[in-house]
C-alpha cells in the first residue's frame, strides 16, 4: 500500500523475498539479499540493488488465510535485526490484520445496514435481556423513534403496558432455551 524509497513495486512471485514471508509464521528476515543465494541476481536484488536488508511479517486472517506482509527494506545491508525488533514487526502485522478485520466488518455492517433499511418490514433485534441491539429504518418509522432512541433500551418501549408481562415471560423462556409461542403466528397490537 505505500512505499518510501523504493523504486520497484512489482516483483515475479517466484524471486519474491514478501513470497518467503507469506509462507512463514514468523518474521522473514534477510539482513543482506546481496549475500543470500536464494536472492542474488534476482530483480529487486540487482544489477542495481534496490533491497539489501529486508524483514517481513505474515498478515493472516483469523481463519488461517494468507493475504500478504507487512515489509520494511532498505537499499543497505543491516548487521542484526533482535528479537525485540522481530516482536515489533509482528505486533505491528497484526495491528494491520485488525485494522483490516474492522474494515471488513464495516463494510458488511453497510451492506446490512443498506438491504434492513431498503425493506419496509421492521427488523428489530434484542439481546437475551431484552435490549434492543438493532433496528431498521422501518421500526423507527413504525414505532415513532429515532434508531438512537430505541438501541440500548428495552424492548418494552414498543410493547404495550397490558402485554409487557407476558413479553418478558416469553422473552425469558425463548431466552432460556424455550420455544416461542408466537412463532408462526400475527399478532397485532396497539
Amino acid at each position: 500500500k505505500s512505499r518510501t524509497g523504493i523504486r520497484n513495486t512489482e516483483t515475479e512471485r517466484s524471486i519474491s523475498l514478501c513470497t518467503h514471508t507469506i509462507k512463514s509464521n514468523e518474521p522473514f528476515v534477510v539482513l543482506d539479499a546481496c549475500e543470500d543465494p536464494r536472492f542474488v541476481g534476482s530483480a529487486p536484488v540487482s544489477p542495481d540493488p534496490q533491497i539489501r536488508f529486508y524483514a517481513g511479517a505474515p498478515l493472516v486472517t483469523a481463519h488461517g488465510y494468507r493475504l500478504g506482509s507487512l515489509c520494511v527494506a532498505d537499499t543497505k545491508p543491516w548487521k542484526a535485526f533482535n528479537q525485540k525488533q522481530r516482536q515489533i514487526l509482528k505486533r505491528l502485522a497484526a495491528l494491520a490484520m485488525h485494522q483490516l478485520e474492522l474494515r471488513r466488518s464495516e463494510l458488511v455492517h453497510e451492506a446490512m445496514m443498506g438491504f434492513a433499511d431498503a425493506t419496509e418490514l421492521v427488523l428489530i433485534s434484542a439481546d437475551a435481556n431484552g435490549v434492543i441491539e438493532f433496528v431498521n429504518k422501518a421500526a423507527g418509522t413504525v414505532f415513532g423513534y429515532t434508531r438512537e432512541e430505541m438501541i440500548g433500551r428495552p424492548i418494552d418501549i414498543i410493547i404495550p403496558d397490558k402485554l409487557r408481562g407476558a413479553h418478558r415471560a416469553g422473552l425469558a423462556r425463548v431466552a432460556a432455551g424455550g420455544t416461542s409461542r408466537l412463532a408462526g403466528k400475527t399478532i397485532e397490537v396497539t
